[in-house]
């Protein structure tokens, strides 16, 4: 199934998703964040499955 052909899906899963991070149940992983300059390696951990979290490329950096 497609969720985003089913908005009332998707609605429904945000409202229980923003309960659990109001209720504390819920928070980000942080991965890590990296300058952009190392976009490739990023990328290859990430096809590789050795990252954990979500992952942030600065791009000023």
């Amino acid at each position: 199934m497609n969720a985003f052909a089913h908005p009332e899906v998707l609605a429904k899963a945000y409202m229980e998703m923003s309960g659990q991070v109001a209720a504390g149940e819920l928070r980000v992983v942080r991965g890590g964040d990296h300058p952009m300059s190392e976009v490739r390696r990023v990328h290859a951990d990430l096809r590789g499955h050795r990252t954990v979290g979500k992952l942030v490329l600065d791009p000023t950096r």
